[in-house]
């Protein structure tokens, strides 16, 4: 594949172990590098977290909070693909990364590839209301008909997710790429990316399932908002969040570091498999250079 030319259809199935194996050396045997992209991104997150506290009230205020919060995923993600498609040599993640084109680009695609999946969450949505009132009785659907609805539409969601994730490596390289050659390229590939997936992220689930059980039931198992029965009030967040700053700064700092490991690990497996299924290959050796 040229920087020009994306090829018709994918060049070669995905092998699903070792491209998870893959993924997980590029990502532990550089953890100073995931550690370096994720500086400035984390920052960034934590002062929109602040923002968003204080801007609960004002819905304007939170719908611009919640679209910026896009901004740290783009920063990392368009470093650390660069990292696993250039190799860190060429391309090692900048402390202080700087906008260029390809984040727009970056961050437009991820936009559209938001509101493709929310559209979507509305059509299943319906479609899930038309088929359990077709088979409503007088006590209601059942729970279990309830679940298998949720987990149908999850894994359909999850689909068309992998389905189009090949475009964010590629504008991240800053080929020309759009989500129509991603669902091109993964036609007859979603199963494989779908178990390439699931075998990267099941340990990360079982990671962050530990620490709740164990880290935070140390650290919070004790703290409540005092309230009563009422919600609290935002007033009341921002003074429970103060009184107990610090083992709620020790839970989140943990909650960054499995966050971003995981995000690296979820980005490595996508630009793998775009490299991969598209026969990808940089157009010339580019000379070292900060993202």
């Amino acid at each position: 594949m040229s920087q020009s030319t994306p090829p018709p259809s994918a060049v070669r199935a995905l092998p699903v172990i070792a491209t998870v194996g893959e993924a997980y050396g590029r990502v532990f045997l550089h953890l100073g590098l995931v550690a370096r992209a994720g500086t400035l991104p984390f920052a960034l997150s934590v002062l929109l977290t602040g923002l968003g506290l204080s801007a609960m009230r004002y819905p304007l205020a939170s719908a611009l909070v919640l679209l910026a919060s896009l901004v740290p995923y783009t920063l990392f993600g368009v470093s650390w693909h660069r990292t696993t498609l250039l190799g860190p040599t060429i391309a090692p993640p900048p402390l202080l990364p700087g906008w260029r084109q390809r984040h727009w680009r970056f961050l437009g695609y991820l936009a559209a590839v938001i509101l493709i999946i929310d559209g979507l969450i509305v059509v299943l949505s319906l479609a899930g209301d038309v088929l359990l009132s077709l088979g409503r009785t007088e006590t209601g659907p059942g729970p279990a008909a309830q679940i298998a609805l949720f987990a149908v539409a999850a894994l359909v969601i999850f689909y068309v997710l992998l389905r189009l994730c090949f475009v964010f490596p590629a504008v991240a390289v800053d080929e020309s790429y759009g989500l129509r050659h991603s669902w091109t390229h993964t036609r007859g590939q979603g199963l494989r990316l779908f178990a390439a997936m699931l075998l990267t992220v099941v340990p990360l689930v079982l990671l962050a399932w530990i620490k709740t059980v164990i880290v935070d039931g140390a650290l919070l198992g004790g703290l409540e908002i005092e309230t009563g029965d009422a919600m609290p009030t935002p007033e009341e967040v921002t003074a429970w969040v103060r009184d107990n700053a610090l083992p709620l700064m020790v839970s989140q700092l943990i909650n960054a570091a499995i966050g971003y490991i995981g995000m690296a690990l979820t980005l490595s497996v996508a630009s793998i498999a775009f490299r991969v299924c598209t026969g990808w290959v940089p157009s010339a050796a580019p000379l070292p250079t900060s993202t």
